[in-house]
């Protein structure tokens, strides 16, 4: 929910930034706006198909949600940003 309603509002205002003309960057939202997508995509796991490794034979659960918010984080900063390879770099370091 709250999630949600962040990356939408945070979507429309960077728009909004950007075809102003208003001096605002992309690094930092491309961050925000992937750690968002990601914490939603690994709290649905958790929340929603935890059952899925069980029904499949398989023990190995999913990772936690915060594990998907950096791994979003480094997809969304490579596709926006265009620097695939730095994005990969930066969120390692960051991450430890």
């Amino acid at each position: 929910g709250h999630l949600l309603g962040l990356l939408v509002s945070k979507v429309i205002l960077t728009a909004i930034c950007r075809s102003s003309g208003q001096v605002g960057g992309l690094f930092a939202p491309s961050l925000f706006m992937g750690a968002t997508i990601g914490g939603i995509f690994g709290r649905g796991l958790r929340d929603y198909a935890w059952s899925l490794p069980l029904a499949l034979g398989t023990f190995t659960p999913f990772s936690v949600p915060a594990t998907y918010a950096v791994a979003g984080m480094a997809a969304c900063m490579a596709s926006i940003c265009g620097v695939p390879l730095t994005a990969v770099v930066l969120l390692l370091e960051l991450a430890g």
